[in-house]
């Protein structure tokens, strides 16, 4: 039972916790509905790249914890990130990204299933995204149908 002193999230009970890694670079018309669409997540970790507009101070204002790092390239602010996350189960979403509440519930019910039985679940998930050129869904030219590594343990994800 849960006491009215606990903040525990309904989704973090009886699962695998995650932490969502958010890199950032000047996305401070992006980052609030970016981080609203992974308010579920135990924790949400921005790592900036040294913005020069408010996207640091947006973030911090949400409640996750923000971290300026030089930026070199996407694979190693990335593999950078990665060790500095609380936990043991990472989604990576750009700042651009939103994570709509079918996919929750998808990641949410591997976190659980990792509780029960960590073997029956694999070290790592591509999602399919929809990209967008213009304001214009994709539909041509191969993009249509993109998958990136996104979710993994964060002792077997590593960016090349």
């Amino acid at each position: 039972m849960q006491d009215r002193h606990t903040k525990m999230k309904p989704e973090t009970i009886s699962r695998s916790r995650i932490t969502a890694l958010v890199p950032t670079c000047n996305e401070e018309h992006n980052i609030l509905e970016c981080i609203a669409s992974v308010s579920w997540a135990d924790e949400i970790f921005v790592v900036d790249s040294f913005s020069s507009d408010r996207t640091p101070e947006l973030a911090r204002g949400t409640g996750a914890r923000v971290i300026q790092h030089e930026y070199i390239n996407s694979a190693a602010q990335k593999n950078w990130a990665i060790p500095q996350c609380r936990h043991d189960w990472i989604l990576i979403v750009d700042s651009d990204e939103r994570v709509t509440l079918e996919l929750r519930h998808e990641i949410i019910e591997i976190l659980k299933a990792d509780r029960i039985d960590p073997e029956s679940v694999k070290d790592g998930y591509r999602i399919a995204r929809m990209n967008h050129f213009m304001g214009s869904p994709v539909r041509y030219c191969g993009w249509q149908n993109d998958t990136c590594l996104r979710l993994f343990r964060a002792a077997h994800g590593r960016y090349q």
